[in-house]
């Protein structure tokens, strides 16, 4: 829940004989208006959505990385059979 801010100031005062002095202060919650968006409000595990503010998924670089890797590992068998081959 959201809430606004009491800024008023509360005096209080120790007293020196031990006694344990409790001073309690309260902020009033916000009063929601009609189409007002807040985060406040707990999800149920899964069921949360944010607000999609970007790309933030790395697809392409996936694909490179998968296209460079299958290159290298063609390459190195090339060479590795065409080595066999001269020894043959």
């Amino acid at each position: 829940m959201t809430y606004v801010l009491d800024e008023t100031p509360f005096e209080f005062e120790f007293k020196e004989n031990g006694e344990i002095i409790k001073a309690s202060m309260t902020n009033k919650p916000v009063e929601k208006k009609p189409g007002y968006i807040t985060t406040d409000t707990p999800k149920k595990p899964g069921n949360v959505t944010t607000p999609k503010t970007g790309d933030d998924s790395n697809t392409m670089a996936a694909i490179i990385s998968i296209i460079c890797l299958v290159s290298v590992a063609g390459i190195l068998l090339t060479r590795k059979s065409r080595k066999k081959d001269e020894e043959d």
